[in-house]
């Protein structure tokens, strides 16, 4: 199936494409439980709840130039990677893509402000990566992770990942993975100590 995939960047007129698939990647995603859990009925509602809280992140994404996608050979997109540039983000526009909890903190600020701040250097930063489940192991998200990267300057590139079985994918492009706690790692690529890319 890999071979009828065609790659492009994502553009605003995507965004509909993009909300679904996201929503399908990420209902039973356990970070996104954990964060929605104050709403009791949230994996009924999870649709919803995605589409309330990171809608205006990922329209910023698409905004940034840095995301792309794959189609299938019907044009449906049944995978995607959104990317920021990090460093050159306001407070509000962290906010904006990386959503408050409920006492009105940016949730990642442990996770994701602190570790790409103490790089001190600019980052790409990987927001969030998807592939539609029939279409997974397939190589989709390595190509795209792979055109992402390639696609800029920065030597510094991190994300983090609430998904373990896509650990081995990230250590084959050379980023290092620390875990930060249990089902969730921080991962960097730092292309001045990595070989390759």
């Amino acid at each position: 199936m890999a071979s009828t995939v065609n790659y492009r960047l994502l553009l605003e007129k995507d965004y509909t494409q993009l909300l679904s698939l996201y929503k399908q990647c990420f209902s039973n995603n356990k970070w996104f439980l954990d964060y929605f859990k104050k709403y009791t009925d949230c994996r009924n509602i999870m649709g919803f709840l995605i589409e309330r809280e990171f809608g205006e992140g990922i329209k910023y994404c698409l905004n940034s130039g840095l995301c792309y996608g794959a189609f299938n050979k019907a044009g449906k997109l049944i995978g995607f990677i959104l990317g920021v540039y990090f460093s050159k983000m306001s407070a509000e526009d962290r906010q904006v893509v990386f959503g408050l909890d409920e006492n009105g903190n940016p949730p990642n600020e442990e996770c994701i402000d602190k570790p790409l701040d103490a790089l001190n250097t600019d980052v790409l930063y990987i927001v969030t990566l998807g592939v539609s489940p029939e279409y997974r192991r397939q190589g989709i998200a390595k190509t795209l992770l792979t055109m992402l990267v390639s696609g800029t300057n920065y030597s510094v590139i991190a994300a983090d990942v609430t998904e373990e079985y896509t650990l081995p994918m990230y250590n084959s492009l050379n980023f290092s993975a620390s875990k930060i706690s249990e089902g969730y790692y921080f991962v960097v690529l730092n292309r001045n100590l990595a070989n390759g890319f």
